[in-house]
């Protein structure tokens, strides 16, 4: 074998072990912050059953058991484990932030492609718009920009026609500085 495959392989065992060691960390931190029963209308939730949760990481698709609780006074039902370990979706937060930077810089199916070859996720194109809208909604403070701009700001839009195959099209390109 050559220095490519043999790479290939260590990092797909390196992948391996960290999903199997990710799994443990992840099942004892639920066992542990489980021991007691989170509470809703003063009083403990009903523990209605432990139920399997898959979620694609970094490290490959990661899966725990964790506890469904009720509460019995409002109606309120959840799963505390997916509170605690931050988990929104099927998708870890550091599998939606790379998701979220990738398709940033790249056009989706690139950004997607990328992701595949260099971390090892799959995705398909309707999750990572489904992330990527996700990510769009969060407001973002304006205090870093409005500190970093001390000067006046500059916009600049621009377009043109092209012929490609399709035949004419509007080309239109901004420059903010």
């Amino acid at each position: 074998e050559d220095a490519d495959a043999l790479e290939m392989t260590v990092q797909a065992w390196q992948r391996g072990l960290g999903r199997r060691v990710m799994e443990a960390l992840c099942q004892e931190a639920i066992r542990l912050r489980q021991q007691q029963a989170p509470v809703c209308c003063e009083q403990r939730m009903d523990n209605q059953s432990l139920r399997e949760r898959t979620v694609k990481t970094l490290l490959g698709d990661v899966r725990v058991w964790r506890r469904y609780y009720h509460c019995l006074r409002c109606g309120r039902r959840l799963f505390a484990a997916d509170q605690w370990l931050g988990w929104e979706g099927d998708f870890s937060h550091r599998v939606q932030e790379a998701v979220a930077w990738q398709v940033s810089l790249l056009p989706y199916r690139q950004a997607r492609e990328s992701l595949s070859r260099l971390a090892g996720v799959e995705l398909t194109v309707e999750a990572s718009e489904h992330i990527v809208g996700r990510w769009g909604q969060q407001e973002l403070s304006p205090a870093p920009y409005a500190e970093r701009v001390q000067h006046d700001l500059v916009v600049q839009i621009d377009g043109a026609k092209a012929h490609l195959e399709e035949g004419w099209i509007e080309i239109k390109v901004g420059a903010f500085f």
